[in-house]
């Protein structure tokens, strides 16, 4: 059976950088400020704080980054050519063209041009806000919020249906097609694909988001001075994560402080890919 588009996109962007989440669908819109899911290791946008919890940011001014270039890993390449190719006859002048091959199934290339990063001027004082409303109940703990976005004036996801996978796509260009440098004006086109799954070309999108979520404020057991030691213990399993919002309710039953038990921060490293 076939691998997750999501989690294939979702594992890959990861491991290009653990700091940031995939947005799937990565033309999909997203900004800072929103709200939404994990799911298969990717971002889902469920809407807008400002219209669901009244609660406004402020973005910082648009930064210029480098384009971005990954793959799922071995058995995938990417050849350009300056000339037509034996696939493509007929090519005009000035037009270049670019093969993507994939080895095995399930392979995955991403490439963005245009890049641009957006974070929130006070991440703080959102943290505070919202583990605000996660203690009053309208924050659900399986909710993300965005903090930061890179969005791309152009973007190219493939993946493999099958072995021996490939597409080929022409565009304007002086020399070889470089796709972290190519624009939507040179108007990139599919000339000729096999076994190919999921294929976005020429798109702008916001690819990769920054996320921060309720955790707890420490591992499992805090400090005895700490009234969340009155929480029943069958609220932890060995091989399930901790049901957060339950943790929260009987602390509050408990005259506990949420502020000791939980912490709203950024996520980052492999332990929080879920």
């Amino acid at each position: 059976m076939p691998a997750s588009i999501r989690r294939m996109f979702g594992e890959a962007v990861h491991h290009y950088d653990s700091t940031y989440y995939a947005n799937f669908l990565p033309d999909e819109p997203v900004t800072v400020g929103d709200y939404g899911l994990l799911l298969d290791g990717a971002f889902k946008r469920l809407g807008s704080m400002s219209s669901r919890f009244g609660i406004e940011v402020e973005p910082t001014k648009p930064k210029s980054r480098s384009g971005i270039n990954f793959n799922s890993g071995s058995g995938v390449s990417m050849q350009s050519n300056a000339t037509a190719t034996a696939h493509a006859p007929g090519l005009a002048d000035g037009q270049a063209t670019a093969s993507i091959s994939f080895a095995y199934a399930n392979g995955l290339f991403f490439s963005a041009a245009g890049c641009e990063i957006v974070a929130i001027e006070n991440e703080h004082m959102l943290h505070v806000q919202l583990l605000n409303l996660f203690s009053r109940g309208p924050w659900e703990a399986k909710m993300v919020a965005v903090t930061g976005i890179v969005t791309t004036k152009w973007l190219t996801l493939v993946t493999a249906a099958g072995n021996g996978a490939a597409i080929e796509i022409s565009a304007r260009a002086k020399g070889p097609m470089d796709f972290t440098e190519l624009e939507v004006a040179a108007g990139p086109k599919i000339v000729a694909e096999r076994s190919i799954g999921t294929k976005i070309i020429s798109k702008a999108g916001t690819p990769l988001v920054r996320l921060a979520a309720v955790r707890m404020a420490g591992k499992w057991p805090l400090s005895r001075k700490t009234p969340i030691v009155k929480i029943d213990i069958d609220l932890i399993g060995e091989d399930q994560p901790l049901d957060l919002s339950a943790v929260r309710d009987q602390l509050l039953r408990s005259g506990g402080s949420i502020e000791e038990a939980f912490v709203f921060r950024t996520l980052e490293g492999e332990d929080e890919f879920t």
